[in-house]
């Protein structure tokens, strides 16, 4: 091979391990935002049910009402 050959793909290498050093480092960011920005299912799943709850309480209220005043007519 070629010294300018072989010069070129030390540097492509070089490149190459750079980025591969930035994408570790943004991986890095992003799972420290995901640990301490959001919310597991775990955690989640009260809420959730709380939510559920009060829809299924307005609903029936409102089917109730519905079903109340076609009765009365």
């Amino acid at each position: 091979m070629s010294p300018t050959k072989l010069h070129k793909e030390d540097t492509q290498i070089a490149v190459m391990a750079n980025d591969i050093s930035y994408i570790k480092k943004s991986i890095d960011e992003l799972s420290l935002k995901v640990e301490h920005n959001y919310v597991t299912k775990d955690e989640f799943e009260p809420i959730k049910k709380l939510v559920y709850g009060m829809v299924a309480v307005v609903l029936s209220s409102v089917v109730a009402t519905l079903m109340t005043i076609l009765v009365k007519k």
